[in-house]
């Protein structure tokens, strides 16, 4: 069995060189459950690229990990995408994220 730990993660104050390493390192969980928030999941031409950009590094890792456990490819833009970014995002901002 594996445990897990939780930890809070607030960049700032980060130097560019240390986050782009945490960045880098993050892109190598894009479609795994480890994907952190950091690393930006998305394609340039995506939709949803200014929300997704935008969204904590938290509601990030709950969008990406929602279009994983639905099996969705994360470039996609259908209806169940948008339903899933707009519910995560959503619920964020009325949560004060």
């Amino acid at each position: 069995m594996v445990k897990s730990m939780s930890i809070e993660i607030k960049l700032g104050g980060v130097t560019l060189p240390a986050l782009c390493k945490i960045s880098e390192i993050d892109h190598t969980f894009i479609g795994s459950l480890n994907y952190m928030g950091v690393a930006y999941f998305w394609s340039q031409k995506h939709p949803q690229k200014v929300r997704l950009t935008k969204a904590s590094i938290n509601s990030r890792r709950k969008v990406h990990n929602a279009l994983v456990n639905e099996g969705l490819d994360l470039n996609g833009d259908t209806g169940i995408h948008r339903s899933i970014i707009n519910i995560v995002l959503e619920r964020k901002e009325q949560e004060g994220e």
